[in-house]
């Protein structure tokens, strides 16, 4: 697409991506998946922050996210059957979190915000909850959060006896504060009530919506049928939960989707209309255990932590996140930012029109390597995504040429006037051209030399010399017309030569070599594996460590033969942590260099 202001500027405009596309390249990022614990609680705490916070010693904010999914902390912290904990990846190294436990900390030790908080709205229509329980209790704090006009009929004389009627396992004091939570919030209260048969009819006649307990629900109409997704008794168009004993955990999730439920009814909607994502959930998330702490849990969870053993046990916490390309490679670690974000803004970057391209230089300072695409479980690669844009910007002239402009005049100089292609003295064409490479030539040309005077003093059919740059250069820049050119000029040199099979000293320059047309790659480890290392290449008795090139990544030969030739070296070969295809860059690939040296 092409757009002219009235002034002389042309902007052009070509889609990177489409929607589609975008998506599902982010879907492979699992970064912003749940961790496990949180994926397993029905109710959506974020027990993964809420551990943090206890290790930081900060239980208010601990109890501000607890307070997000009760009122009841108390309740809910003492009598949760804690699915999270059997989720808990150091489950499998010495012992899981106690999770629980760092839960009742947070309730007994963190202190809720002072004040009333926002302004509610009172909805429009009534709800009256009859009976007690944990069920009912749940629910009253649900519905009064929404700012329900809600009224509670039960048998109990007050709020304390009305909440300890569901939760026997408190002790008093417990119950006390949780019942002046309870106490703090607009309800009316109808105690003392006989809860007779008779109740429902004359309370379904005055409120909108009526919800009641599962035993109030037995003795009005027994046997009758509570829908477990929408928690709605359809007889009597009432909600309740389902007959049956019901732990803490499965009561307070009942009064969420029962609260759902009530909105819904509220809308004149359909119950199961837009539920989301209810309950525990899959999670996608990967989290390599390797280094993990084996550590047991800290001691006095039955009795409940003090406040420093709390802080002990929150710090075992390894913090489950998918983090393997990060770890590896030193661009992400440079912005902080995982794929999913940094592929989004590098989409936006190009998308723009008119107004500054601000992600111009994170594009550029990728090195292109492939690291990411083999460290992360699901590939992605952000080299893949980095070099598109790059192109993309080249051709809608979006891309200054100044970052790369250095290392393209060296190109065109390189293939100009310092390039040199000649046969092997004594042949007109010949069976081999050697190819070392533009860096290799650059730093050590008297290695290049003997390399290629041993080449022509063993290899039969002459082997011609051709010092050059194979375009890689212009690829990473994404100057695609320029990289056409280069070539197009290599090919026609290499016709003039007989077509000979290229022997390559650089694992890049042989992939990029290897796509013209109608030519034959090897690399010179090839042919020293086959024709063996020339006279006194022996006798280096000493530990190495191997640096696999990025050009080599996914060549298990390549890699193979050269770990091959450094021990008839006398190598003695240490594997590092990021070698073979997990190798990171050097610092040259990409044009990183010239684009953003503190990266390089």
């Amino acid at each position: 697409m092409t757009m002219e202001e009235r002034s002389t500027r042309i902007y052009r405009q070509k889609q990177m991506l489409s929607k589609q596309e975008l998506t599902e390249r982010e879907n492979l990022c699992i970064h912003e998946q749940p961790a496990y614990c949180v994926a397993a609680c029905p109710l959506k705490l974020d027990a993964k922050a809420l551990v943090e916070a206890v290790a930081a010693d900060d239980f208010s904010k601990a109890l501000s996210l607890y307070e997000k999914i009760t009122p009841f902390v108390h309740i809910l912290s003492a009598g949760c059957e804690a699915p999270c904990e059997g989720k808990c990846r150091l489950a499998e190294t010495g012992g899981a979190i106690s999770i629980r436990s760092l839960e009742q900390a947070a309730a007994a030790y963190g202190e809720s915000p002072k004040g009333r908080g926002l302004l509610r709205f009172k909805k429009k229509k009534t709800a009256a909850i009859l009976g007690s329980g944990l069920f009912p209790a749940f629910l009253a704090g649900e519905l009064a959060k929404k700012a329900y006009p809600l009224t509670v009929f039960c048998a109990e004389p007050d709020a304390e006896a009305f909440l300890a009627a569901g939760a026997e396992f408190l002790d008093g004091d417990a119950v006390r504060k949780d019942a002046g939570t309870l106490k703090a919030m607009d309800i009316e209260f109808r105690f003392r009530t006989g809860m007779t048969a008779g109740l429902l009819d004359q309370v379904r006649a005055a409120y909108d919506i009526v919800c009641v307990s599962p035993e109030f629900l037995a003795e009005a109409l027994p046997g009758a049928a509570v829908e477990e997704a929408t928690m709605l008794c359809r007889e009597l168009n009432v909600i309740s939960a389902p007959a049956g004993a019901a732990g803490v955990l499965d009561s307070a999730f009942g009064a969420k989707k029962a609260a759902l439920t009530v909105d819904r009814l509220a809308q004149n909607l359909d119950p199961m209309n837009s539920r989301g994502d209810e309950g525990p959930c899959e999670t996608a998330l990967i989290t390599n255990m390797a280094g993990a702490p084996s550590t047991a849990r800290v001691p006095g969870a039955e009795r409940g932590y003090t406040r420093q053993e709390a802080v002990r046990e929150a710090g075992r916490c390894i913090r489950c996140s998918c983090t393997e390309c990060i770890k590896g490679c030193v661009y992400l670690q440079h912005y902080h930012k995982y794929p999913k974000l940094l592929t989004r803004e590098i989409y936006n970057n190009v998308g723009i029109i008119m107004g500054d391209h601000m992600m111009n230089r994170p594009i550029n300072s990728c090195a292109l390597c492939g690291q990411c695409a083999v460290i992360c479980p699901n590939g992605y690669d952000m080299a893949d995504i980095c070099l598109m844009a790059r192109q993309n910007m080249v051709t809608t002239d979006k891309m200054p040429l100044a970052p790369h402009e250095f290392a393209l005049l060296d190109q065109m100089f390189s293939n100009s006037d310092a390039f040199l292609c000649r046969p092997q003295p004594g042949f007109q064409t010949c069976r081999y051209v050697f190819f070392p490479g533009c860096q290799a030539a650059a730093i050590a040309p008297e290695t290049v030399r003997a390399a290629y005077l041993d080449l022509t003093s063993r290899l039969p059919g002459g082997v011609a010399l051709m010092l050059g740059c194979c375009g890689a250069i212009s690829e990473w820049a994404g100057r695609y017309q320029m990289q056409e050119e280069t070539a197009a000029f290599i090919g026609g040199r290499l016709e003039a030569l007989g077509n000979p099979t290229i022997i390559a000293g650089c694992p890049t320059c042989g992939k990029t070599l290897a796509r013209l047309e109608g030519t034959k790659v090897e690399g010179i480890w090839d042919v020293l594996d086959e024709i063996g290392l020339p006279a006194g290449g022996t006798g280096l008795s000493r530990p190495a460590a191997l640096h696999d090139a990025c050009g080599a990544r996914g060549d298990r030969r390549t890699q193979e033969k050269v770990r091959k030739i450094a021990e008839k070296l006398g190598c003695r070969l240490v594997e590092t942590d990021y070698s073979g295809d997990e190798s990171p860059c050097c610092g040259y690939g990409g044009l990183v260099m010239y684009a953003n040296r503190g990266v390089a």
